[in-house]
């Protein structure tokens, strides 16, 4: 077989075959911690009990159960009728680590989001959520949803244009919404937020940019760059930053002019970047890294009485990338 199917792999000729997905499975650096060869082989357990091969799924010691949730505001999940497999890892991470959380279709993304005071201003419902999350979607699949083709007229159109106004409002009102990976475009357009994503100018000068699955490396913003803020909350990284896995169709952001009419949106702030183009790639295929080399990778906007929070990348992704959870229960738990 001919055909790539990850790793480095070399052709006819000697010509390198580009890997199409995730290339870095090392899990110290996905998980965040530092491994040590041994100079003697430990010994096996002969328990071979329920607890001879650590705690069971749904029991880890690191995930307390749902109804012991952690302490934040109420969170809502946006699920799709174009069912998304990111969407699940999102719920299963918010299981694991105990969040508490809702899932809201098209219908309750409509309705249930916010409510309308005398004068037809928007408010958030009482019992509603304060946080709304939109997992990696794209703006094709949060617009128009599963065509005529695929699901019964109950389960197309998407958000639709009552869907985009009530998210809309339900920022202005003080809601706080995640957007991760592909859902950050929908929103960038939705809140004509000054950002672009700067994969898309990605030039051949320094090698054709590819990177369909590699750890890299992310740091806190310089502290004399003019998007750099003081994150109260959020996790401070270090020198050494932290591993992030970008995957195909990940983003970096860079700010733009604001539109001429941009009534809610402020300046973005960069809460994390990628790190510069030597010290990038952690593991992994990378070619054209310095198309996002020093961008930002998550980025925190006001707007209104509420904030809008992008990550370019999945912090979650596969529940595997354990170095990047603290950022996403930074933003789950962002009152502000």
């Amino acid at each position: 077989d001919r055909r790539a199917r990850g790793g480095h792999r070399r052709g006819d000729g000697g010509v390198l075959r580009r890997p199409y997905d995730v290339t870095c499975h090392h899990l110290p650096t996905l998980m965040g911690f530092e491994a040590r060869r041994l100079s003697e082989t430990p010994p096996l357990s002969r328990n071979l009990g329920k607890d001879a091969f650590g705690p069971p799924m749904g029991e880890d010691r690191y995930a307390p159960a749902r109804t012991s949730t952690k302490p934040g505001p109420p969170i809502a999940i946006y699920r799709s009728y174009s069912a998304s497999m990111d969407e699940g890892w999102l719920r299963y991470f918010c299981d694991r680590r105990g969040f508490a959380y809702e899932s809201y279709v098209d219908a309750d993304m409509r309705s249930r989001l916010v409510d309308r005071d005398e004068r037809g201003r928007p408010a958030l419902r009482p019992d509603g959520p304060r946080v709304l999350v939109l997992p990696d979607l794209t703006r094709a699949e949060l617009d128009g949803g599963p065509s005529a083709k695929t699901m019964p007229p109950e389960f197309r159109g998407g958000l639709g244009p009552d869907g985009r106004k009530a998210v809309r409002d339900f920022v202005l009102a003080g809601g706080s919404l995640i957007a991760i990976k592909d859902a950050t475009a929908w929103t960038i357009d939705l809140f004509d937020l000054p950002l672009r994503n700067t994969v898309l100018e990605a030039s051949t000068e320094d090698g054709p940019f590819h990177i369909p699955g590699a750890a890299l490396r992310i740091l806190d913003p310089d502290s004399r760059a003019p998007m750099s803020v003081a994150r109260d909350g959020w996790p401070r990284l270090g020198p050494a930053g932290t591993a992030v896995l970008f995957t195909t169709n990940s983003k970096a952001f860079a700010t733009t002019a604001a539109p001429a009419d941009v009534r809610a949106a402020a300046a973005p702030q960069v809460l994390y970047r990628y790190a510069e183009t030597d010290r990038l790639a952690l593991g992994g295929y990378v070619s054209g890294g310095a198309t996002i080399a020093g961008r930002a990778a998550v980025t925190r906007s006001n707007v209104g009485a509420g904030s809008v929070v992008l990550f370019g990348f999945v912090p979650y992704f596969r529940y595997q990338t354990q170095a990047a959870f603290p950022l996403l229960e930074a933003a789950l738990a962002d009152r502000r």
